[in-house]
């Protein structure tokens, strides 16, 4: 991890101060998992607190289940880090693919603290929800809170190792099968580490939103480190391009002016991941990316009403 942390500083320090307009006409704030850094991530006290700190765009992932469902999980397996059975006892790690949607609901997945966020709050017996029970939750809460009639969501489509096409196709055909149903077609993005859905989703509907998510290999973040990383940078534009996403999410250390100001002359906005730290999203803003991807919705929204009030 030091690595990530010593490039951050680099980043830092080379970018230049040029000022870039988003390219989106509202910036959006998005709830990483949720509110990772405050609730059990990916789970409906995670959205709600989201919600309360004035997200406007609420980022989940989903993974296929053998009966053909969508549940609200990072992991394409169960995770025993974040779950336990009802009484307590540990789970085994299983493949979701292979489990029913009622399997997956019987587990405890906020009772057990993530170490790696400590002001994160355990909700005893919070269940995993799938994508149609997501979309229910927010009608229903629309009905009492106008602010959630405006709030957009960005689902993530998980896929594990050595997934084939026709793994993807079934995945494409019924999220987007989901996302009709829903009625909030016009207020969803679809994005992917594995570009391959996004292609299949713009096939079947060639007006949904989309994102191509990027990360960084060690390679190719010392190249970025040692300065020789507009290559790097510029394949990333490329990829993102060859599937017709509107959106590049990259993460956050591939952000400088001129990466920004190239996604915008080819009309990708930029919306970087995972970004917890006050500063790092000042200098993002700066740079006039389109969005911001945080665990902690708390501080992002700090920051924002920081700018917006010079």
């Amino acid at each position: 991890m030091k690595i990530w942390s010593i490039l951050s500083v680099f980043t830092f320090i080379s970018c230049a101060s040029v000022q870039n307009r988003p390219l989106l006409a509202e910036l959006e704030l998005q709830g990483h998992r949720g509110a990772r850094g405050l609730a059990p991530e990916n789970t409906w006290p995670a959205f709600e607190a989201a919600l309360a700190h004035g997200m406007n765009v609420l980022e989940l992932d989903t993974v296929l289940t053998a009966d053909g469902n969508l549940i609200i999980h990072h992991d394409t397996e169960t995770n025993p880090a974040l779950c336990r059975n009802d009484d307590g006892s540990a789970i085994q790690s299983q493949p979701i693919r292979n489990l029913q949607t009622g399997e997956l609901k019987k587990l405890d997945c906020g009772s057990k603290a993530d170490p790696k966020f400590v002001e994160q709050k355990p909700v005893p017996g919070t269940r995993l929800m799938t994508l149609d029970e997501f979309f229910a939750a927010i009608k229903k809460r629309e009905a009492t809170d106008p602010a959630a009639r405006k709030v957009a969501f960005n689902v993530e489509a998980k896929f594990a190792e050595g997934a084939t096409d026709a793994d993807v196709e079934i995945f494409a055909a019924t999220l987007l099968k989901k996302v009709r149903a829903s009625g909030y077609q016009k207020r969803v993005t679809i994005q992917s580490f594995d570009h391959r859905i996004l292609k299949s989703i713009k096939t079947l509907q060639a007006d949904q939103r989309t994102s191509a998510l990027v990360t960084l290999t060690r390679w190719q973040g010392l190249k970025i480190y040692l300065g020789l990383g507009g290559g790097v940078r510029a394949d990333a534009i490329d990829k993102a391009l060859a599937v017709k996403a509107d959106i590049l999410s990259p993460y956050r250390l591939y952000i400088n002016a001129s990466f920004v100001a190239d996604a915008h002359a080819k009309n990708l906005a930029v919306i970087p991941w995972t970004v917890n730290d006050a500063g790092e999203m000042q200098r993002l803003l700066e740079l006039g990316v389109d969005g911001i991807i945080s665990d902690y919705p708390d501080r992002l929204q700090n920051v924002y009403k920081s700018r917006a009030a010079k």
